[in-house]
């Protein structure tokens, strides 16, 4: 039987193995899940090979922590990862594919040695590129010796593997700017289960009471509040629509980001501003569902280099999305082709208001937006959509290889 290992420290955010798994191994395509022990998330769903199909497992590189929630922690699991999921690569069970996520992001180079050792071919898919993420946080610069290295090991990886999948158009010019083949780059965007994220209407909605809600406009942002996101021109217009009583904010989620958006809260004295926590994703519909517009946003410098998979749930939610980023980017390019809602300039505070007042002002437009993001949910930027690309690609590999 055809059999393909999936390497990646964590659980993708997005319902990759979930989704996907389960259609190879309809297809009697035989799945390793390797991932860490240890989760990245609270509150999510632990994988299991139940979910994925009756020709799939979950195997688990032991990290000695529950959850990667401090930074010693998050470099304990990626060592451990890296050390377990090496040791299984070369001494493990044949397969015909290796299929490297990002994380560890130099992990991707070890499918040039699996190959030459024991001729198993392999595909990567970037979700976010290394090191450039790196240097766009501060972290490295372009200039030093070490990120050049980290460079040179990642082209290499990405230049051998068979295929390379991307999560943006964006991101793939980015990766032919750093000499991988074109015709080996496959863009699939991310996606949310539209079965588990739909619209709720607020009134059968829990989460509307628990935070006061009634008639309302929310302008929701939910998700991760990390490194690549900038709350400052959001928290401005928030100051300067205060007498606005029927315009609320609400932020959902966790990250470094949370502190700033708190203290600006509390010091600027919003109280048209609420800050919730991250919601368990047996609640997705309705936290999703809060909103009636979602606030997404991208610092210019991470434009190609990461793509937020948040959009995708909001198209689930069948919400429109105001987005603070470069017009290049995945999101943007979606959002101004599919009429679902605004692009802002980056610190464009004056733009920023008016694409809030004027979806406020007008229910109509902003329900209009929504119901086209839920039909591309369902359809073009579907489950179905992307699973099939990348089942389509795994099939074409493995279809010539044999596993004893």
């Amino acid at each position: 039987m055809k059999a393909i290992r999936f390497l990646n420290t964590y659980e993708p955010v997005t319902d990759f193995y979930r989704d996907l798994l389960p259609i190879l191994s309809s297809n009697k395509v035989c799945c390793e899940v390797v991932v860490s022990s240890a989760q990245y998330r609270i509150g999510r769903q632990a994988l299991h090979a139940s979910m994925l199909g009756e020709h799939a497992r979950v195997r688990r590189i032991a990290a000695g922590v529950a959850h990667a929630n401090n930074r010693i922690k998050k470099i304990l699991v990626l060592v451990s990862f890296t050390f377990g999921a090496l040791v299984l690569g070369l001494f493990g069970s044949q397969v015909s594919l290796n299929f490297f996520l990002t994380q560890p992001p130099l992990f991707a180079v070890t499918g040039r040695l699996f190959r030459r050792l024991r001729g198993q071919r392999y595909c990567c898919l970037v979700m976010d590129m290394y090191p450039q993420v790196l240097e766009a946080n501060g972290i490295l610069h372009s200039d030093n010796f070490m990120y050049r290295c980290f460079q040179r090991m990642t082209r290499s990886a990405l230049r051998g593997a068979d295929v390379v999948f991307v999560i943006g158009r964006c991101m793939r010019e980015r990766l032919m700017a750093e000499q991988v083949d074109a015709d080996r780059i496959i863009v699939v965007h991310n996606w949310a289960n539209e079965q588990r994220i739909y619209p709720v209407p607020r009134s059968e909605n829990p989460l509307s009471q628990k935070f006061g809600i009634t008639d309302e406009f929310v302008v929701l942002y939910s998700g991760n509040m990390g490194i690549a996101h900038s709350f400052d021109t959001i928290l401005t217009v928030a100051r300067q629509l205060k007498s606005r009583l029927d315009i609320r904010f609400i932020f959902m989620g966790e990250g470094v980001r949370r502190a700033d958006v708190l203290h600006e809260v509390e010091s600027s004295g919003l109280t048209n501003v609420m800050v919730g926590d991250l919601q368990p994703e047996s609640l997705l519909a309705f936290s999703q569902s809060l909103g009636d517009v979602h606030f997404v946003c991208l610092k210019k410098e991470f434009t190609g280099l990461v793509v937020p998979s948040k959009a995708y749930s909001t198209l689930a939610a069948g919400r429109a999305i105001i987005y603070e980023g470069s017009q290049t980017g995945e999101i943007a390019l979606m959002i101004s082709e599919e009429n679902i809602g605004s692009v802002i300039h980056p610190g464009d505070v004056g733009a920023l208001e008016h694409a809030i007042v004027s979806l406020a002002d007008d229910r109509a437009d902003c329900k209009a937006k929504g119901q086209r993001a839920r039909d591309l949910a369902l359809g073009k930027y579907g489950r179905d959509a992307a699973v099939n690309r990348y089942v389509d690609a795994l099939s074409g590999i493995v279809a010539s290889m044999t596993i004893e």
